[in-house]
């Protein structure tokens, strides 16, 4: 089984979601609202516990940027989700590619 892989920091990359399949995006939006609710080592657990998610991981550790930066993957149907999350003092933040600090 070939899963499709979707980069949701790539620019434009929800809004072509919430075209091409609505209950996914509405799923990826609850996730990335429900991050900063969650203790690090729970996020995988609660996505794959709430959204029926197949497989979910979330980074250990922080990537040394600022604002820190942690990776994010779960796996809906056939498709794996991928994004690098801005951790910010309000939550999760999803930015694009272009606007991540490097």
């Amino acid at each position: 089984m070939v899963l499709r892989q979707v980069n949701l920091n790539r620019p434009g990359a929800l809004e072509s979601l919430r075209a091409s399949n609505p209950v996914h995006y509405g799923i990826v939006l609850n996730v990335l609202d429900g991050l900063k609710q969650q203790p690090d080592e729970d996020v995988p657990r609660w996505i794959v516990a709430n959204f029926r998610a197949r497989t979910a991981a979330y980074s250990a550790f922080a990537l040394t940027s600022f604002p820190a930066q942690k990776d994010l993957s779960f796996a809906l149907d056939q498709v794996i989700y991928r994004a690098r999350i801005t951790l910010a003092p309000g939550g999760a933040l999803l930015l694009p590619r272009d606007q991540m600090a490097r």
